[in-house]
């Protein structure tokens, strides 16, 4: 949006907000005065006593949404769980906070796109903060068949977390059966990365899954979430009986 001369400088979403109060304040104000025309009100009533009540009447619901977003900034200004760098998730997007005032936060995106945010949507919504000082958990799920020793794999995948690089001590890996499925039985495997190693998660996911599934391999474990079946028996056609007429 491009301001005039006289505005250069001025907060973009500032100056449209302002201009669309401004024009509810208007619509607000004629359709005051027309109703009370309309009603029968003549003289000073429908001069500037009409005028002021109407003006009133837009102010207040021209800064509804205003005000909503001043308290909202005041709540995440002082809200130690959200603040300047933090990795954020709301309402299916992402972004990382990189101002917050009393009327808007801004986030720059995956996209580097900078988008600007009503403080009420992130206070009145449910908002997810990725940025934590505390360790990161990568988990990944294993499917044996039943047959097979449920021990065994947990073993395997405890030794392979304890080898893995980056991967902290405390808390260590978490290994368990999360769920029994209709043809395999799902284990769970979670390791933990320093905070200030998150940039290296995909890597060690990866090598954690891969590291699993050659060491499954080695010890003649079948990892898949299904399992394959024989089938066995005789296909046959029979033609129908004859229907007497």
């Amino acid at each position: 949006m491009q301001l005039p001369a006289p505005f250069a400088g001025v907060d973009t979403a500032a100056y449209a907000q302002l201009a669309e109060d401004g024009a509810t304040l208007l619509v607000v104000a004629v359709a005051v005065i027309g109703a009370a025309r309309a009603a029968g009100f003549r003289g000073a009533l429908a001069g500037s006593t009409l005028i002021a009540a109407g003006i009133t009447v837009a102010v207040g619901l021209a800064a509804q949404d205003v005000l909503s977003n001043f308290v909202s900034g005041a709540f995440i200004v002082t809200d130690p769980d959200l603040n300047v760098g933090d990795t954020i998730e709301w309402d299916g997007r992402r972004g990382v906070i990189v101002d917050i005032d009393l009327r808007v936060t801004r986030v720059r995106t995956p996209n580097n796109e900078r988008i600007v945010v009503p403080n009420t949507e992130l206070a009145t919504g449910t908002v997810t903060n990725r940025t934590s000082t505390g360790p990161i958990g990568i988990s990944y799920q294993f499917g044996i068949p039943y047959d097979t020793d449920v021990s065994a794999l947990e073993r395997i995948v405890r030794d392979v977390a304890r080898e893995l690089d980056h991967v902290v001590e405390k808390p260590e890996p978490i290994v368990g059966v999360s769920e029994l499925g209709s043809t395999a039985v799902i284990v769970v495997g979670r390791v933990w990365i320093p905070n200030e190693r998150r940039n290296r998660l995909p890597a060690v996911r990866s090598a954690f899954v891969q590291r699993v599934h050659e060491e499954c391999r080695a010890a003649g474990i079948e990892l898949s979430e299904t399992t394959q079946h024989d089938l066995s028996g005789e296909l046959a056609v029979k033609e129908p009986a004859d229907v007497a007429d």
